[in-house]
């Protein structure tokens, strides 16, 4: 089971302190069900699309932005087409002030992850986990027979469950039935930082404070415009 949190950056000098903070706050044992994956807005559609693919995810996560949304919505579209069976989810900025109205516009989409994410995250990773280890699988899932059964899918059930049934009792989501509960603000002392242990190159050489002045603070901060 591997759950791709996919960041388009403006720059390829840039990271996206988001996707590191919620693999970080997933915690080490559920970090190796968790991949990253960064582009840039300058890379084609193609080439984006071949590097999500070449990675095969069961679900992957994108961080929406100003800078990047139009080009998130032109993969929205393409991306059930290569990959039918991946469940898609979205946060940040740019997808949070109207999520059923989003959710309408993208049936595609199995759900809006609202405001500060690092808890939330980690709970709709566990149950992609559950559901994984019920079912017995490993990385494969069985084909759907088009895009648009795939769709119906995630409006309806999977593996006899609802969305509601199986998201439902997760703060801070939106599903195309309606915002579940609202999600509690985090203690950001209880985060992990976000770039331990990490490969990204805002790291290299670099304290504590280099890094954050450098790499942006953490995707929790209570000045990251409320999202992911």
């Amino acid at each position: 089971m591997k759950f791709l949190l996919t960041a388009i950056n403006a720059k390829f000098i840039h990271s996206n302190p988001a996707i590191y903070s919620l693999r970080a706050g997933a915690g080490e044992k559920l970090q190796p069900y968790v991949e990253l994956a960064e582009f840039t807005i300058n890379e084609s559609l193609e080439s984006i699309l071949e590097g999500i693919w070449k990675r095969q995810p069961k679900v992957i996560g994108f961080s929406c932005y100003i800078w990047n949304w139009k080009l998130i919505r032109e993969i929205l579209t393409e991306l059930p087409k290569i990959l039918p069976d991946t469940e898609i989810w979205l946060g940040g900025p740019e997808v949070t002030y109207d999520g059923p109205g989003l959710l309408r516009e993208f049936p595609q989409v199995t759900g809006i992850m609202v405001g500060e994410g690092e808890v939330t995250f980690r709970e709709v990773l566990e149950q992609y986990l559950r559901e994984a280890e019920t079912a017995g699988q490993s990385e494969q899932q069985p084909e759907s027979d088009s895009t648009e059964h795939q769709v119906a899918d995630r409006r309806g059930t999977v593996a006899g469950k609802s969305m509601v049934e199986r998201f439902g009792q997760i703060p801070g989501l939106c599903l195309a039935s309606g915002y579940t509960a609202p999600r509690d603000l985090t203690d950001l002392t209880t985060l992990p930082f976000l770039y331990e242990n990490s490969k990204s190159p805002c790291t290299q050489g670099a304290g504590a404070l280099e890094q954050l002045l450098t790499c942006g603070l953490p995707a929790g901060s209570r000045s990251s415009s409320g999202g992911r």
